[in-house]
């Protein structure tokens, strides 16, 4: 969030902004690098750390939200990365400003085609400052808001389960008839089930570890097998998956 709040300071310095007419706040358990941007005394100003919160009161304050803020790497790494959170802002229903990523990222292609949000580089320091002021004065990202609904209904977890389900039936169908082909009078019950290995970051509280959760408990244990393995820690879910007899494992 640094390029922002380097723009907040620059306006508040140059009068073009007052003091508490811009906050920017942060809802997360991991906030060890927010602390220390607090620690600044030109950040303090803008900063609210809010602290780890209920989803629903997650998805509260991105409704009440004047622009949501999202956070993205514009290394090369970054490419291909669509983070869950940004579907959840996608359907808050408020503009959404993005720094850090690339507007050819998948992320800048998202916000360009459902006309939800704009993508701003670490370095457009002046676009960003302008983009603040507008949007203060009901244009800017306001002013660019044109939710195209086709594109905003493709991203909808009901589509996208359904077309994740439909891949994986199709990849165990054809499973199943090359096995049958090698064995003409094989029983369908002999045929070994599909085992699917769910590779993850770390399983702390968030966005994607409470979906894979969510997908592992809620039906998806039934027609598949499933492990999963996390390339940090067992994090907050991972308990919770050696509970339901998960085969679970760590690398670090």
């Amino acid at each position: 969030p640094t390029p922002l709040l380097e723009a907040l300071a620059e306006l508040l310095n140059e009068k073009k902004i007052s003091k508490n007419s811009v906050t920017v706040d942060f809802y997360s358990s991991k906030i060890d690098f927010i602390k220390d941007l607090y620690d600044n005394p030109k950040f303090k100003p803008f900063i609210r750390i809010m602290g780890h919160v209920s989803r629903k009161k997650a998805l509260e304050a991105q409704r009440n939200a004047g622009l949501l803020l999202l956070l993205e790497t514009s290394q090369p790494e970054g490419r291909g990365v669509i983070t869950g959170k940004i579907f959840e802002y996608i359907a808050s229903g408020k503009p959404i400003i993005c720094v850090g990523s690339h507007p050819e990222f998948e992320i800048g292609k998202i916000l360009s085609t459902t006309g939800t949000g704009k993508v701003f580089l670490k370095n457009q320091l002046k676009e960003i400052k302008e983009i603040i002021i507008q949007s203060m004065l009901g244009k800017g990202l306001y002013e660019s808001y044109k939710p195209n609904f086709d594109e905003v209904v493709k991203f909808s977890r009901a589509r996208i389960a359904s077309q994740y389900y439909e891949l994986i039936k199709k990849l165990v169908s054809e499973k199943i008839v090359k096995i049958k082909s090698k064995f003409d009078k094989i029983s369908l019950d002999k045929i070994p089930s599909t085992t699917i290995t769910h590779i993850i970051t770390g399983l702390e509280r968030g966005g994607a570890e409470r979906s894979l959760y969510n997908l592992l408990t809620n039906g998806l244990e039934g027609p598949f097998k499933n492990r999963v393995i996390s390339l940090m820690s067992e994090g907050y879910y991972g308990p919770l998956l050696k509970k339901k007899r998960y085969t679970f494992g760590v690398f670090k």
